[in-house]
């Protein structure tokens, strides 16, 4: 994937579903979700290429009055995280702080945790606590890459964290409602917009990847770089309110892509870190973990043949064996929940409607398995780490997180 930077020119509006009227600012100052990222590039190529690419299958499915294009199916991204310039001359990849850290040590699962795992949801096994006295004191909610690292690698280290004020800042301004017929302001129409501001040497980091194939194709054309060699890539829309955003494509340090993997995970203890929010079918649980905590992952996943369908691909990866591990706890923190508008919708021509609202897990959420020995939990491992396993819009990079090693908090004492 190709690194990318954005410069905002002024502030950005990342708005969510909540209204927009008297005393509620809303909250269009959080920071971006994938799918913004992956809309803003999306919506980036439709503009350079109206009629889709040559080098791509064209798609098109319409059912009744409904018609959808499938057009750049190639693009994936992964991002947006904040990145901050260094005096040390090099950009630094800040990421959510894993939900297992405090600021008096690490939660962990509770080793005879007695009538306490009564109360847990399925299939959950050991509560999440901490030994430390209960405190106010917070950690930052932002955490650099190489931290990330010390913090899988090393179960002692306690890590550096980041403020969310060092990195942006929040700004509510006043509006005036419109009329969308004669463009005029619309009389005791008031409302108040909360934007984000990036502080100086603050950037949106981003890594991107889209490939054009047509069906069966050997080779494929990079979009991407022949997009960047246009005019349009000076500047991208991002998020609403036409916020605007200039590309960078200087180097970056190593990505979340790049963070090494521990070599050892004692006892066949894994723990899965969410570094981008997902969207499980089940709700908080992964959709490919049954309901009793078993996981449903292949151990390995054979590769297409030449000529194969991909429903015979299909059945073959199916058929091949299941990682062995369970589910046993999670640390995860309150839900995400989002919604949108859908522009015209069923093409009536009346303005769209209201999108449902969803319920993402977020980042820095912390997912625990239990594998019956050290081949199964390297299998795991290597089937989550710097990977994208949401349920949906994965290629959006909801859904990505690293792995690490966990141990038990034995409280019987």
């Amino acid at each position: 994937m190709k690194p990318l930077l954005f410069h905002p020119r002024d502030v950005l509006f990342f708005r969510d579903a909540k209204p927009l009227g008297g005393s509620s600012a809303g909250d269009g100052a959080r920071w971006p979700l994938p799918s913004v990222l992956h809309s803003a590039i999306l919506s980036a190529f439709h503009e350079r290429w109206p009629d889709g690419v040559d080098s791509e299958s064209q798609h098109h499915r319409r059912d009744g009055e409904n018609a959808a294009s499938f057009r750049f199916g190639g693009l994936r991204t992964l991002g947006p995280f904040p990145a901050c310039w260094e005096k040390g001359g090099r950009w630094t990849i800040c990421v959510p702080t894993p939900a297992d850290l405090t600021a008096h040590g690490r939660l962990l699962p509770v080793e005879g945790s007695g009538g306490w795992d009564g109360n847990l949801p399925e299939p959950l096994r050991y509560a999440v606590a901490n030994s430390a006295p209960p405190s106010k004191e917070t950690l930052g909610s932002w955490i650099a890459l190489d931290q990330l690292a010390r913090y899988l690698r090393d179960s002692d280290v306690e890590p550096e964290t980041i403020e969310t004020d060092t990195l942006y800042a929040s700004e509510a301004r006043p509006g005036v409602g419109i009329d969308p017929e004669t463009h005029a302001n619309r009389e005791h129409i008031f409302y108040q917009a909360e934007y984000l501001r990036l502080r100086e040497n603050v950037a949106v980091a981003a890594w991107i990847d889209a490939l054009a194939r047509r069906h069966r194709a050997e080779s494929a054309t990079d979009l991407l770089a022949e997009w960047l060699r246009g005019e349009e890539a000076n500047g991208v829309i991002l998020g609403g309110q036409g916020g605007l955003a200039w590309t960078d494509e200087r180097p970056l340090p190593p990505s979340p892509l790049d963070i090494p993997l521990p070599d050892t995970f004692p006892g066949g203890r894994v723990k899965w870190v969410l570094l981008t929010p997902a969207l499980f079918n089940a709700g908080w649980r992964p959709g490919w973990a049954n309901a009793d905590g078993n996981v449903q992952l292949r151990a390995q996943r054979p590769p297409r043949k030449a000529g194969e369908s991909r429903q015979d691909w299909r059945d073959r990866v199916s058929q091949a064996p299941a990682v062995r591990a369970d589910l046993v706890a999670a640390a995860i923190p309150k839900p995400v929940p989002v919604s949108g508008w859908k522009l015209d919708a069923a093409g009536d021509r009346a303005g769209g409607g209201p999108k449902a609202t969803r319920l993402l897990v977020p980042a820095g959420a912390v997912y625990y398995f239990q594998c019956p020995d050290a081949d199964s939990a390297r299998a795991l491992a290597f089937q989550l780490h710097a990977r994208v396993r949401s349920d949906l819009l994965g290629e959006q990079g909801f859904g990505f997180g690293v792995c690490g090693a966990w141990n038990f908090l034995n409280l019987s004492h």
